[in-house]
């Protein structure tokens, strides 16, 4: 299983009047791994709007662990574990240091303080859910 990395340092604006990020900014940390894993892979949301295709989030689960700082600099790792039919299922940590092997389960990470699943469907132009993922989208990201 592939695994991507997105590195966020913990900005001013992130964080709260105790300099913890703001429970919000955790799940734009998430956002913006995803869309870079799309990025990364040929397929974000230029590639899917020339194909009048976009991504929706249906389902979004978020655990918050431990808290992140101010000027922090943490790591987000992103796997896509399956693709059944018309649902792409993408987990996601964030860690407040660097993974030495991103082979083992996200369970077994050290120093992780969030957690998130995500499951996501491809519209077309139509807004209307596409029965399957495309083939180019899954051998991308599997």
């Amino acid at each position: 299983m592939k695994t991507f990395t997105y590195s966020v340092k913990v900005l001013f604006e992130d964080v709260d009047m105790i300099k913890t990020v703001y429970h919000i900014n955790y799940l734009k940390y998430l956002d913006r791994a995803r869309n870079e894993t799309l990025n990364q892979n040929n397929i974000g949301f230029n590639t899917l709007f020339q194909k009048n295709m976009g991504i929706f989030i249906y389902d979004l689960q978020s655990r918050f662990i431990k808290p992140a700082f101010y000027d922090q600099d943490l790591q987000v790792y992103t796997r896509v574990p399956k693709i059944e039919a018309a649902v792409i299922s993408i987990e996601h940590v964030i860690c407040n240091a660097p993974q030495n092997d991103l082979s083992v389960p996200f369970s077994r990470f050290e120093n992780v303080i969030h957690k998130g699943e995500v499951k996501a469907i491809i519209i077309g132009a139509d807004q209307k859910m596409l029965n399957t993922v495309p083939e180019f989208i899954k051998s991308a990201l599997l």
